[in-house]
């Protein structure tokens, strides 16, 4: 059976679209139109190109993104207070011994969560696996472990220089 092409040589299914919207109501994802009777893939009310797609209810970017964000706020804040109180160390040495165990502090933070990042962001397919509920709780775990691991550092640094 010869396959339908668009101008990039992909192709776009158009005799399966054509056919999935004469047996089953489909709305126009860009306009919410009926598109039943639809003779090409082109949504009649507003000129959107349509295409034929599989997908899954368990693909949820929202809590993998959580966790990733999670980690690439605090890796960011951590970075950055690291290299900024290095540089000033460097430019003015410390005689005590406080401020060279808060940048290494800081610095062991920051290489933690660039650890989890890379670990979050290679294991996407292992978090869409799961249901949705799971996800959602590990993303709450994994944010809010984040957040408590920075507690815990924040009271230790602050009993450091006390």
């Amino acid at each position: 059976m010869e396959q339908e092409h668009n101008e990039t040589g992909k192709n776009n299914g158009t005799p399966h679209l054509l056919a999935f919207v004469a047996e089953c109501p489909a709305a126009c994802p860009v306009c919410d139109y009926s598109l039943r009777g639809l003779t090409t893939p082109i949504c009649p009310e507003c000129g959107a190109e349509l295409e034929l797609h599989v997908g899954s209810p368990r693909l949820r970017i929202g809590p993998w993104a959580l966790a990733i964000v999670g980690f690439a706020l605090a890796l960011g804040f951590d970075g950055v207070v690291a290299l900024i109180m290095a540089a000033r160390l460097i430019a003015n040495p410390a005689t005590q011994w406080q401020p060279y165990g808060i940048v290494t502090g800081f610095t062991l933070l920051t290489t933690v969560m660039l650890g989890g990042l890379i670990f979050i962001a290679r294991t996407r397919p292992a978090w869409t696996r799961r249901s949705v509920p799971t996800q959602r709780v590990l993303a709450g775990i994994t944010f809010g472990s984040v957040g408590l691991l920075h507690v815990i550092a924040g009271i230790a640094f602050f009993q450091l220089v006390n």
